[in-house]
């Protein structure tokens, strides 16, 4: 017996018993009564008259099995429902916590791959949901830990005997009812006597220690159900109540939820993964095998015995990674983008089909040589035999919805047409300057608003480097007529102030601008040009043997980036071969390496075994916008010229739309090109009686284009003539090529086919088309601009200006600026002249990198002019920062970076009265303007001075960081690069799908991260252009002598694959931001997949 209950205890244990016997006792219904004696010593000799003694000891056995019980049973459970239910709430909550921690961290074990810093949105999306499910959790955990709490300090205070009492109580107040107590009725007086009730409790079935927990029990789960307790609390406590359960049950759900979603993410990108190591039979190649390789970065080789296997191959390793973003422009090429996403993708494929790209691909087919085709048949045959081994396909065909179809020799051809559209601006300069016209400036002041070129333009080459055997006053006398801007298509003039007709460029210009879809087909917007450097430096002036060539394309950094890095190599016996990257380079050997387009067979920036080649845009002027008269009679069909009618060629096209019934389309074509902005194409709410049909003239619509031709023979050219002739064949790509040999020679060619234009027509604005006057008179290929090793040992292209004045054509007018041109000639002139030494590939690395800004340079006497104005004004301190404690480079951590920025984001409007919002970024107008302090962008439309508008606009740009961040913040905060899918980023489903860069760099630097105007808000400067790809050659195995501990390099923004949820999706962006490279080598060292293509009859 427990020590509260001997001997020594027995004055408690009495006062405890009388008051239970007494209550007993008092509610007896029989005629006998039985009740406790208060002496324990003498229970057994008591007996009242009426009862026997074997009811005497059943009921005594049963108060010590209740008394054992009560000991039995946990303090708290015995104390009170609520604590025990508040302990197991409590135990239920913590397990699922513990679930909502354990989901993100498993998921990072078994899909390890992501990147946290740089996607990683499977991650964020779990740890986000279970983040939310905490919180709930963590809520709802408030009222049964408060209840927990409670009880335990209630149970503090209790002794145990108090325990005991209770747990007598409750089943003797339960006795009264009959429901779980002892019925007495059921027992009996027999006359028999039972020495020992207690020990046969169990066997009889009667009163047990079982029975007495059975009935305790019983009264926990009465009270439990019973809500008369709870219906007796505060309305306060009833709102708690129900508030922390709901959140409780809501964080249950939600955990089942974020399982759900996390099992689903788990499936989903496991079915998206491509298994790049294995093999497809296939009947096409004819050697004995293709074989494809893949190191751990992602960088792809593929090896076959002869060009077509090869071409297979790179067919199907494209696919592999790329098949996604190559059917995608396959659709835009075909204009069939709205029978997959709707009605919202119409105006692309209109445009699509009006630009006629699949059309004048078809008839350019019958033009290139057999041998050319039968190559690129073999690529799309790749491309095909991959498709149909049903391999898994990545996220966005699932979340888009559709699947990869049939490719055809056509289908490359078209997406080359597609290429060249995407790498020509001009007809946006054009209509934006028609716009400006259309607000009321002059033809003079639109000119000066558009920068025309000036004496001291950094060009390309000089007149000596060009055999340019003129005078400066005869170069003057040329200019001025090339510069005659007399035809110039005038609305205030032309159409005599019809307000109706007035504003359709502007109209045009709107549409282009505003449609979401319409950039995946051709610039939309002035100011979001595309570019590139890209410069070569010879022997004679460098450390390497081959000179370096260097390249940074600047296109629209999507995600996927448009090119793959690639590998490709013949060799003789492809079954010797364990390992392709081992097969040394032989004489006449077929091999290639750098950047490919996939879409395009072969490799299109990067070296063969004798040439390396880099490409920059040049800018060519090849596009050219006709506004058109309606012929009065006839204007759905006909148009006037010289006074006379002229019919359209009229084609139609039947376009598909899901969900809707498929559009007809009527393309109208005259002899200026297509028309553009036909009412039921691009502007459907206008009035087609007031409309002026305005046609784009493109050289690439010309017969015979050979680029794809071009392209091919390039890498088969081993001299730099057989190089520089394969570039003129480029006649629909407007390219400045630069190139080098193994011997350190190097050359410049320019490419594509640009129109020589009329007296009175210079290509800066549209021309009228009722008259045949302004029609070209003929076309010079790129041959005419070829330099092979000029004198100065270097060649710099940075989209800039080609020629020099008095160059007998425009080439173009609408060149970048050249302040990246400038300051990478800056750099190699220090390097010779101040340094005194030849060039390394250090130098070509810190070159690339470089974010020195000459705009900042260029525009010091503003801010000079801003410091002596403001003086002790509280602003001076961040203008005088800018000009005392800041080299001008636009580093990720530097808040001078962004001030300035910022400041010029700002000043870039001051002609916005004029030209609008959106239409204009133009700094060369910027310095002129603010050097003369009276430009009418000041004077008339501001009514101030623009050194005063300077100075309100730099307090406006300080007010406004202060407002949003409190101080001005680094670079790095405010700037990224947009990396975003071309779907995807539409919708939700970015945020699994785009990536921010947050990179160095800023407006024309070297470095470039330029910014679309119209994307820059009061907190962010976000870069869509960007360099999607690095690349110097020299001094590596393209070297006829490596350089120890040398490779060529190269470096992506994003990774090689398309599929979002592969680990070379983004892998490289640290790198890029850091300045880093991977090495441009033909050897791996680490092969991570290997995957051959088997002809067929091996199969067996």
């Amino acid at each position: 017996m427990p020590s509260f209950l001997s001997k020594g205890n027995k004055q408690q244990q009495r006062a405890r018993s009388s008051s239970s016997s007494s209550y007993y006792n008092s509610r007896n219904k029989h005629d006998g009564e039985l009740r406790f004696h208060d002496d324990d010593d003498d229970i057994d000799n008591f007996l009242e008259p009426s009862h026997d003694v074997q009811q005497h000891h059943e009921a005594e056995s049963k108060r010590k099995s209740i008394t054992l019980a009560a000991q039995s049973v946990p303090a708290i459970v015995s104390n009170s429902v609520i604590g025990w239910l508040s302990a197991v709430s409590l135990v239920v909550h913590l397990i699922v916590l513990i679930a909502f921690i354990a989901l993100p961290l498993f998921l990072i074990f078994i899909h390890f791959d992501f990147c946290f810093k740089c996607g990683g949105a499977e991650f964020l999306i779990i740890f986000l949901m279970s983040l939310f499910g905490v919180g709930l959790l963590l809520f709802g955990m408030l009222y049964p830990l408060r209840q927990y709490i409670i009880e335990r300090r209630k149970q503090s205070k209790l002794t145990q005997e108090d325990i005991i009492q209770q747990q007598l109580e409750a089943p003797l107040e339960d006795m009264e009812d009959g429901e779980h107590g002892i019925d007495f009725d059921e027992y009996h007086h027999d006359n028999q006597f039972d020495d020992a009730p207690a020990d046969r409790g169990l066997t009889s079935g009667k009163i047990s220690i079982s029975l007495a927990r059975a009935n305790s029990n019983s009264g926990w789960f009465k009270r439990f159900f019973d809500i008369s307790e709870f219906l007796k609390t505060s309305k306060k406590e009833k709102a708690a109540c129900c508030v922390f359960s709901t959140c409780s049950i809501a964080s249950f759900i939600w955990l089942a939820v974020t399982i759900i979603v996390f099992l689903t993410f788990i499936f989903f990108v496991r079915s998206t993964r491509v298994n790049k190591s294995g093999h497809i039979y296939s009947s096409v190649i004819s050697g004995k095998k293709v074989r494809i390789e893949r190191e751990p970065t992602g960088m792809v080789h593929v090896a076959a015995e002869n060009i077509n296997d090869l071409a297979f191959g790179q067919g199907v390793a494209a696919a592999q990674d790329r098949l996604f973003q190559m059917e995608l422009y396959k659709i835009i090429g075909k204009g069939s983008l709205a029978e997959i996403v709707g009605s919202d993708a119409l105006i692309l494929d209109k445009l699509s089909h009006v630009l006629g790209l699949r059309k004048y691909a078809e008839e350019n087919l019958a033009n290139i040589p057999k041998d050319i085709v039968s190559i690129i048949q073999s690529y799309v045959d790749g491309i095909n035999a991959y498709i149909e081994s049903g391999p898994a396909l990545s996220a966005e065909f699932s979340l888009v919805g559709f699947k990869p179809t049939k490719w055809e020799v056509i289908d490359v051809l078209t997406f080359e047409k597609l290429f060249a559209l995407q790498m020509t601006y001009n007809y946006i300069f054009e209509l934006a300057r028609l716009v400006v016209l259309e607000r009321g400036a002059t033809l003079e002041r639109v000119t000066e608003l558009s920068s025309p070129m000036y004496a001291n333009y950094f060009t390309v080459f000089n007149r000596e480097e060009l055999k340019m055997n003129i005078t400066d006053e005869e170069a003057e006398e040329i200019e001025k007529k090339l510069w005659d801007q007399s035809g110039a298509y005038i609305p205030s003039s032309t159409n005599s102030g019809d307000e109706h007709v007035h504003n359709f460029g502007e109209m045009l210009y709107e549409k282009l601008s505003n449609d979401k879809y319409l950039k995946l087909l051709l610039p939309t917007k002035k100011g979001s040009s595309r570019g590139s450097n890209n410069w070569v430096v010879g022997k004679s002036i460098s450390d390497s043997s081959s000179g370096y060539n260097v390249n940074d394309p600047h296109l629209d950094i999507m995600a996927p980036v448009i090119v793959q890095q690639i590998h490709l190599k013949i060799v003789k016996d492809i079954t010797a071969v364990n390992d392709i990257t081992s097969v040394k380079m032989e004489e006449n050997t077929f091999e290639l390496i750098g950047a490919s387009f996939p879409g395009l067979p072969s490799v299109g920036i990067g070296r063969s075994a004798f040439i390396s080649w880099s490409i920059t845009l040049s800018f060519s002027d090849v596009q050219d916008l006709y506004v058109l008269t309606p012929c009065p009679d006839q204007p759905d069909t006909h148009y006037m010229v010289d006074g006379k009618p002229e019919e359209y060629k009229i084609r139609k096209v039947n376009i598909k739309v899901a969900g809707e019934e498929n559009v007809e389309l009527v393309v109208k074509e005259s002899r200026f090109g297509p028309v553009i902005n036909d009412p039921l194409i691009t502007i459907a709410h206008a009035d087609v009686k007031t409309q002026k049909p305005m046609a784009l003239k493109w050289t690439a619509h010309l017969p015979n284009d050979t680029s794809i031709m071009g392209l091919q023979q390039m890498t088969n050219a081993k001299t730099m003539d057989e190089f520089a002739k394969a570039t003129r064949l480029l006649t629909a790509l407007p390219f400045s090529i630069v190139f080098t040999d193994r011997n350190g020679n190097i050359g410049y060619s320019l490419t594509g086919t640009t129109p020589i234009r009329q007296q009175g027509h210079t290509g800066m604005f549209a021309m009228p088309g009722d008259i045949s006057k302004y029609e070209y008179k003929g076309y010079a290929t790129g041959d005419q601009i070829t330099v092979i090793n000029p004198p100065k040992g270097y060649i710099i292209t940075a989209n800039n200006r080609i020629t020099p004045g008095g160059f007998p054509y425009i080439v173009s007018n609408d060149n970048e600026f050249d302040y990246r041109a400038k300051r990478i000639d800056e750099m190699i002139r220090n390097v010779l002249d101040v340094e005194n030494r030849k060039i390394t590939q250090k130098d070509m690395i810190e070159a690339q990198n470089d974010v020195k800004s000459l705009i900042y340079e260029e525009l010091k006497f503003v801010l000079r002019n801003i410091s002596q104005s403001l003086k002790e004004d509280p602003y001076a301190k961040y203008v005088n920062g800018l000009l005392n404690d800041w080299d001008g480079k636009i580093l990720r951590e530097s808040t001078h970076a962004t001030l300035f920025e910022f400041f010029l984001t700002n000043l870039i409007k001051l002609p916005e009265h004029e030209v609008g919002k959106k239409y204009w970024n133009d700094f060369f107008y910027l310095r002129r303007a603010l050097s003369s302090n009276g430009d009418i962008a000041c004077t008339v439309h501001r009514k101030q001075t623009c050194q005063e508008f300077a100075v309100a606009t730099f307090k406006e740009t300080v007010d406004i960081l202060l407002k949003h961040f409190g101080q001005i913040p680094p670079w790095k905060v405010v700037h990224y690069i947009d990396a975003s899918h071309p779907l995807l980023g539409l919708t939700p489903l970015s945020c699994l799908s785009d990536r921010k860069i947050h990179s160095n760099g800023g407006t024309y630097t070297v470095n470039i991260n330029n910014f679309v105007y119209d994307k820059v808000t009061e907190t962010t400067i976000p870069t869509v252009n960007a360099a999607v790809y690095r690349q110097i050659i020299g001094g590596g195995e393209f070297s006829n002598s490596k350089i120890e501990g040398q490779d060529d390099l190269w470096i992506s923004p994003l990774g090689q694959d398309g599929n979002m949820f592969s680990e070379h999706y983004d892998n490289f962006i640290e790198k890029y931001i850091e300045g880093s490279y991977l090495p441009l080598t033909t050897e791996a060292k680490y092969l991570s997949d290997v995957f051959e293509i088997l002809p067929t009859e091996k199969s067996d």
